[in-house]
C-alpha cells in the first residue's frame, strides 16, 4: 500500500473536493482531507468501490454536485453501484476525515464534525453498514483506498499510518 505515496501508479486516481469516483480493482482512490470527509463504499464480492469527497453536511436545494454534500452523496453513490449491477445490500462503508482545522471547536467553525455526523446519518438512512471510521481530531489526513483489498490507509501529519 505504501506505493500510494512513494511512486505514482497508473491506476491511482485522486478524488478532489466535491467529487465521487467509482472504480474496480486494481485501482486506488486517494484524497487529502481537512474538515472534509471521505465516504468510501466497497462491494467486497466484486471488488468495486467508490470514494466521495464531501465538503459540507447538507445541501439546501437540489444540486448538480451531489458529491459535495453528505446528504446527497450517499444516495448518489448507491445509484452508481446499482447502475453497475451491484445491489446496496452488498455494500459496506468506511468514513475518514472531519478534522477541526481551526484549533478549537465552535458551532460555526467545526465543519468537520458536522460533515462526519451528516455522513453517519446518511449512511444509516440508506441502510449501508458503516464498518470503520477515523474522524475528528485537529490535523489533516491523506488517504489511499485500495480496491483490491477494500483497505484504507490513513496518514496523519506527524502521526503513524493507520489502516482501516
Amino acid at each position: 500500500m505504501a506505493s500510494c505515496w512513494t511512486e505514482q501508479r497508473r491506476d491511482e486516481i485522486s478524488v478532489g473536493m466535491g467529487q465521487a469516483v467509482f472504480q474496480r480493482e486494481p485501482a486506488q482512490l486517494t484524497a487529502i482531507l481537512g474538515s472534509c470527509v471521505a465516504i468510501a463504499m466497497y462491494a467486497p464480492k466484486s471488488r468495486a468501490g467508490m470514494l466521495g469527497h464531501v465538503v459540507l453536511p447538507k445541501s439546501t436545494k437540489e444540486t448538480a454536485y451531489p458529491a459535495k454534500f453528505a446528504d446527497t452523496v450517499v444516495p448518489y453513490m448507491r445509484s452508481v453501484f446499482e447502475r453497475h449491477g451491484i445491489p446496496s445490500s452488498d455494500l459496506v462503508a468506511k468514513l475518514v476525515g472531519g478534522s477541526c482545522m481551526f484549533g478549537h471547536k465552535s458551532k460555526f467553525l467545526d465543519i468537520g464534525d458536522g460533515n462526519a455526523q451528516a455522513a453517519v446519518e446518511a449512511l444509516a438512512a440508506a441502510s449501508i453498514r458503516l464498518v470503520a471510521s477515523d474522524v475528528g481530531g485537529s490535523s489533516g489526513r491523506r488517504i489511499c483506498f485500495d480496491l483490491t483489498t477494500g483497505e484504507i490507509v490513513v496518514e496523519f501529519s506527524g502521526h503513524q499510518i493507520r489502516t482501516l
